[in-house]
């Protein structure tokens, strides 16, 4: 694993692989399938869990063995890692940190980054599956968390907290007309409905009320605070028509629900109503749940979402 990001012709390979697999999606990045991603795919974000999961596949060939069949399984089962190791690097480098940057951008703009992104890839990735077909092929699946000690976020997130001129800001109070109602205590945490907005997902989403005011926002937060659980979760549609999961996202078992209007910056970033605002930033005074980010938002497409294929990657920093 420890060259396996210096591959540079698994690289061009992978990168044709990801145009493929993605060349139907929407956009920014497509949804996939409610299931298990399939072995064909280069890998998968599952972003209402916060992980990114990797795939790498290699056949088991008579040219590639070396001398017993033993070796060449062996050697099969490297270039399966390396493969599933390069695609790794290339999702997290494809991951969107806010509306005008990606992980991939601030890899280019800052050696520090690159280093932080590759040492937490090399360090910190997890084997989530390794089999070995009949046939001698080798299927193997790593992921890495998006939040979390050991993660992209706390890879990325500092730097971009470092860009940052002003202190953290308190969170805007509601207008001064608002009248709070009587159970707005009561609420556990907010989901933001997207219906059918074809919102994208980002580490550091903003949500603006629709005279303009930041509702929430990472200038608000301690950096402690979005590495360690994320600003949001992003969940699938069906949360909303299922009891049972709408009371387990992180918004908890009395979720406020609140509708997006409309969307700002590329889709990565919310607009909700003036009033739907002041009631959250009241509930929040009250109890914190902004705070604490326990915030919810739906995807208007699936849970899983496969790699977009945007951009070209040709310069991409091995």
């Amino acid at each position: 694993m420890r060259r396996l990001f210096w591959q540079v012709m698994s690289l061009i390979v992978l990168v044709l692989t990801v145009t493929a697999v993605t060349a139907a999606a929407d956009g920014g990045g497509g949804g996939a399938d409610d299931s298990v991603p399939i072995d064909e795919s280069v890998g998968v974000y599952y972003w209402d869990t916060g992980w990114i999961y990797a795939h790498g596949r290699s056949a088991y060939t008579v040219n590639q063995d070396p001398g017993t069949p033993a070796s060449g399984m062996a050697l099969s089962q490297k270039d399966a890692l390396d493969k599933a190791g390069t695609a790794l690097e290339v999702l997290v480098g494809m991951v969107q940190v806010s509306s005008d940057s990606s992980v991939r951008r601030l890899m280019l703009d800052d050696n520090g980054v690159l280093i932080r992104v590759r040492k937490i890839m090399n360090d910190y990735y997890q084997m989530m599956t390794s089999n070995k077909m009949d046939d001698g092929t080798w299927d193997i699946w790593v992921g890495l968390p998006l939040y979390g000690d050991k993660s992209v976020a706390k890879a990325v997130l500092p730097y971009v907290r470092m860009e940052q001129e002003d202190p953290l800001k308190a969170f805007p109070k509601p207008s001064k007309d608002y009248q709070a109602g009587s159970g707005d205590k009561a609420y556990t945490g907010v989901i933001i409905n997207t219906k059918g907005l074809k919102n994208k997902p980002c580490l550091l989403p903003v949500i603006y009320d629709d005279s303009g005011r930041i509702v929430y926002s990472q200038e608000y937060l301690p950096l402690e605070k979005l590495i360690d659980t994320g600003m949001a979760s992003f969940v699938a549609p069906i949360v909303l028509k299922n009891d049972v999961l709408l009371k387990n996202t992180r918004a908890g078992s009395n979720p406020l629900v609140i509708d997006a209007v409309s969307l700002k910056d590329g889709r990565y970033n919310l607009v909700i109503k003036k009033t739907d605002a002041d009631r959250l930033l009241a509930i929040n005074a009250a109890n914190g749940i902004l705070q604490n980010c326990q915030v919810a938002i739906v995807m208007s497409q699936q849970q899983q979402e496969k790699p977009s294929a945007e951009g070209s990657y040709s310069n991409y920093p091995l």
